[in-house]
């Protein structure tokens, strides 16, 4: 198997020539213990992620929210829990080191083949930083440097699927089923070899030398070079998937290029599904709902009664007439469903608000620890407030066309992450949540998506241009860490959602 590091603070970056998009790596620099995204998931879903570090001992409290705001007079009711999707799993393995795969445990084999997997997305992920920063300083030439730093990143994705590959040539000795493990692990780091020279080529096409970088009419030689690296492995690549009869990208053939997606997206769920954890769910109201009825119920039968047998007493039994005994009956039927209604919603909220609307635990499968100890606790709550902004703020100079009431969806989820040693003997030192929201029921009541403006040419005649109808959405997610002691500082993304009747379009940042 692959090399593990002891402990995940002993877990380093080795440093290959200069990467632009972060200073090397010191022996003391502290491990990202949180990392938060946000972003578009399709046309109609968002997706925010939250990646925690498990706690070496004890247990972590935190809070993860999201708040969305759409203007009132484009929200659409609907129930906000069934367009939500929430997942939870553990982090791919943490690995480093030379490749030591130890065929003969296949939930082991699988670990070892999603940690190189990993290893090729960080290495994507520090190629694109790096084009990132080299374009953000606004340079005229690239340094030097850049050039040796991209080419080796690239070089080691190659050297570390060879290596990979050949810790995978099963022996003839081997089982049947370790043979056909080894194949999908070999057809599934394939396609992540694949998307790690898609995004390489990417960054280079649209952030190092793109429209909008001062770096496009710079004489760089070497981006050629660099560029013909990348098609050179992705040919190589190709040619060593159809010596072996997989399917095999071509731009000729459509039908082939949506079954090569599905087919990794199968190779994908097969590996991944170490990393799932067992869920138990049920939502509060649905839990306590018999319970809030019977003593609602009880409480307005009180109330009924002690209007109903006031006529008994002997002070109350003269001058009460049939009609004010029917008057003060049929009061007192009625407070008494109201009264069980009420009572029944205040202890409902309350419940809630002390236990969340949804309560969640996930425990470890058997595969990992027989015992399915309990590593993850959740309470999440999903309202939607109908809330108008501040005066001042809607008289602005800068608020022109605001509206004056916006719906935000606010939801909250509360953790309580525990340690669980087994985690630890497999080298997984952290845990995802993966949420995503539908906004379709938005899109049904915005404007079209282009609309035409009338434009002067060259000839000073009027024609028209399509202009894009677009909405912002503000939204932030928030990472509140709960530990008792500790000064919590919150972590927050701030963007705007980029909507259209088309769908989602993008995400922009925001201050």
């Amino acid at each position: 198997m692959l090399r593990k590091a002891a402990n995940p603070d002993d877990r380093r970056k080795k440093p290959i020539g200069i990467d632009a998009s972060e200073p090397p790596a010191s022996p003391r620099a502290p491990r990202e213990d949180v990392r938060l995204w946000l972003g578009v998931h399709d046309l109609s879903r968002i997706e925010w992620t939250a990646a925690v570090q498990l706690p070496t001992a004890g247990e972590r409290k935190y809070e993860v929210q999201l708040e969305v705001e759409i203007p009132a007079t484009i929200f659409a009711s609907h129930s906000v829990w069934e367009h939500l999707q929430i997942f939870t799993r553990l982090q791919s393995p943490a690995e480093e080191g030379p490749l030591e795969i130890e065929r003969d445990d296949l939930e082991e084999l699988r670990r070892d083949t999603l940690g190189v997997a990993h290893r090729l997305k960080r290495l994507g992920q520090r190629f694109e930083r790096a084009c990132v920063a080299t374009a953000a300083q606004l340079l005229k030439e690239p340094t030097p440097a850049l050039q040796e730093s991209l080419t080796d990143l690239v070089m080691q994705s190659v050297d570390l699927m060879a290596d990979m590959r050949q810790q995978l040539a099963p022996g003839t000795e081997a089982r049947d089923e370790v043979k056909r493990e080894c194949a999908l692990a070999d057809e599934f780091l394939s396609h992540a070899l694949i998307d790690f020279f898609a995004g390489c080529e990417r960054a280079l096409d649209e952030v190092l030398f793109g429209v909008k970088s001062v770096l496009r009419e710079a004489d760089t030689p070497w981006s050629e070079d660099l560029r013909c690296l990348i098609a050179e492995g992705l040919a190589e690549e190709l040619v060593h998937r159809r010596a072996r009869g997989w399917l095999t990208p071509r731009a000729d053939a459509p039908a082939e290029l949506g079954q090569f997606l599905e087919r990794a997206s199968r190779l994908k769920k097969h590996f991944q599904d170490v990393l799932y954890l067992d869920v138990e769910a049920y939502f509060v109201d649905t839990r306590v709902r018999s319970w809030v009825g019977i003593v609602a119920a009880a409480l307005a039968a009180v109330v009924w009664l002690s209007f109903t047998l006031l006529p008994i007493g002997p002070g109350t039994r003269a001058g009460l007439g049939i009609g004010t005994f029917a008057v003060v009956f049929a009061i007192a039927y009625a407070i008494k469903d109201r009264l069980k209604e009420l009572t029944r919603g205040w202890i409902t909220g309350r419940l809630m608000r002390l236990y969340g609307q949804r309560v969640v635990t996930l425990r470890l499968p058997r595969r990992i620890d027989p015992h399915r100890p309990q590593l993850l606790e959740t309470r999440e709550t999903f309202d939607v407030e109908a809330q108008p902004f501040d005066t001042e703020e809607v008289r602005g100079g800068n608020t022109i066309g605001r509206p004056r009431r916006v719906v935000r969806l606010k939801f909250r989820m509360r953790a309580t992450l525990h340690s669980v040693p087994a985690l630890a003997r497999a080298h997984i030192f952290s845990i995802k949540h993966i949420f995503r929201y539908d906004l379709s029921p938005v899109f049904a009541r915005l404007d079209n998506a282009v609309k035409q403006v009338p434009v002067l040419d060259a000839q000073r005649r009027v024609r028209f241009a399509d202009a894009p109808r677009e909405y912002r959405f503000p939204a932030r997610i928030v990472f509140t860490a709960a530990e008792a002691g500790v000064p919590a500082e919150p972590i927050a993304h701030l963007a705007y959602l980029v909507v259209s009747k088309r769908g989602i379009e993008r995400i922009e940042p925001r201050a």
